[in-house]
């Protein structure tokens, strides 16, 4: 099962970094903040084994225009590393974020200083089987350059997985 939730947290880091809104609190606009070099600090608990591990995911963001895009590199404790890379457009005032493995679109919502972010993604688990997880993720926004991320996997809401991360705009970046 170990693998089962770590296959469902891969898609979870880059969503939540790039949370956007059409309400934008002073200091924290979604395009500046995420512009440049980010680097995020955490764990992931799985719920159904029981294991915890600890990841960094560096993280770089370039936008243009209306779209933003993310590349995101994770390296976890065990040793495995992963990349992904993300396009949020703003649309009708709010920003939508796609990505290959999505159902549908991540939708984005702030109010103040906090976003939230939901959608459902598919898993490509060990098997080689795929899965479709709900992700709903809250990002706090908790000065110039830095937030909070907890992220809350389910299926068929029941919780199968948590992350709590510390999200960091670089100095040179800021």
């Amino acid at each position: 099962m170990r693998k089962f939730v770590r296959a469902a947290l891969f898609p979870i880091i880059v969503v939540a970094s790039a949370a956007g809104a059409t309400q934008q609190q002073p200091g924290q606009e979604f395009g500046a903040f995420l512009t440049g070099q980010l680097v995020a600090d955490g764990k992931i608990s799985d719920y159904v084994s029981g294991s915890t591990r600890t990841m960094q995911v560096k993280i770089k963001g370039e936008a243009r225009g209306a779209t933003l895009s993310l590349v995101e590199e994770m390296a976890y404790s065990d040793g495995e590393k992963r990349k992904f890379v993300w396009k949020f457009t703003k649309e009708n005032g709010e920003y939508i974020g796609q990505r290959p493995d999505l159902i549908g679109k991540a939708k984005v919502a702030q109010n103040g200083d906090r976003v939230d972010i939901a959608y459902r993604a598919n898993v490509v688990l060990p098997n080689g089987r795929e899965q479709a997880l709900d992700f709903v993720e809250t990002l706090t926004f908790r000065g110039p350059g830095a937030a909070k991320l907890e992220i809350k996997v389910s299926k068929f809401f029941i919780p199968v997985a948590g992350a709590a991360l510390d999200v960091k705009k670089l100095a040179s970046a800021q």
